[in-house]
């Protein structure tokens, strides 16, 4: 398979949130009988849901002119930093899942 090293960050970005929706529905059909933690992954669900849409609007309005082409840049930034911090919370949830499991 040929490595694809240049693929546009935007595209990336959709792959990220994309990905991360998949996990947020797959995942709590394998937690068992933790109705907590489901609701709390349906609310990340939720969210990355909201921030894929708000990706996909941008990606609408790319603009010609330089500082709107700056500001957009500022929008799509804010919208990477919602993905991470997205991510970081959701698998935040997933090991304090897992931890509550394993301690006695």
């Amino acid at each position: 398979m040929e490595s694809d090293k240049n693929i546009p960050i935007d595209e990336l970005a959709l792959l990220w949130v994309s990905t991360m929706i998949h996990y947020t529905k797959v995942i709590p059909d394998r937690l068992g009988e933790d109705y907590a933690l489901k609701s709390i992954i349906e609310q990340d669900l939720s969210q990355f849901r909201a921030i894929a849409s708000q990706l996909e609007m941008l990606f609408c309005t790319r603009p010609a002119d330089s500082w709107a082409k700056y500001l957009w840049r500022q929008n799509f930034v804010l919208y990477l930093v919602q993905i991470i911090r997205r991510s970081q919370i959701f698998f935040q949830h997933l090991s304090g899942h897992y931890l509550k499991i394993q301690l006695p």
